[in-house]
């Protein structure tokens, strides 16, 4: 998945999460989630491909081990609601982004990275750098679908920060 498609995607699948938590429309949790859906990214590829520690741009930050060791770890440091839900349901939906593919064309081999170090990583199939990541971009209906995720994200967004803004209006006008 591409950084955008991580991002609207995880936006989509915070908010219930989040309003749970009462941190749905708190900046600070928000800009949290962001980091969350781009983390693993973040992480593995520069450590695959440009200082090549690992043999594959999805490994160590794309594992459910490791995921569900900084969950414990973020708990038992009791890091805030508001940035530890939002980081760790940020990072969630990015792994779960990037299962959807293979998984629907039934390339479960493609996802062991999901298992490292339990499992072996993937043969790398395109691991070639950042630049020529996105070089290698094209419209696809994956891309488009991506794209789609991520508008629908950002007007939900604003239909969201409309609401709210008219709510506050109200609460002053009627504190009058």
């Amino acid at each position: 998945m591409w950084p955008w498609g991580h991002l609207g995607l995880g936006y989509l699948l915070a908010l219930p999460v989040l309003g749970q938590y009462d941190v749905d429309d708190e900046y600070v949790a928000l800009a949290v989630l962001a980091l969350g859906t781009q983390l693993p990214d973040v992480v593995d590829k520069p450590l695959a491909w440009t200082f090549g520690v690992m043999p594959y741009g999805r490994a160590m930050m794309h594992s459910l081990v490791v995921f569900a060791a900084a969950a414990v770890v973020l708990t038992v440091l009791s890091v805030r609601v508001r940035v530890r839900v939002p980081l760790l349901v940020g990072w969630a939906s990015h792994i779960a982004g990037d299962v959807l593919y293979p998984l629907a064309e039934g390339a479960v081999g493609d996802v062991t990275f999901l298992a490292w170090p339990l499992l072996a990583l993937p043969e790398p199939a395109g691991d070639y750098g950042l630049l020529s990541y996105f070089r290698h971009l094209a419209l696809t209906g994956e891309t488009a679908l991506e794209v789609s995720l991520f508008v629908l994200a950002g007007v939900v967004f604003l239909v969201r920060e409309r609401r709210s803004t008219q709510r506050s209006v109200l609460s002053v006008e009627n504190a009058d």
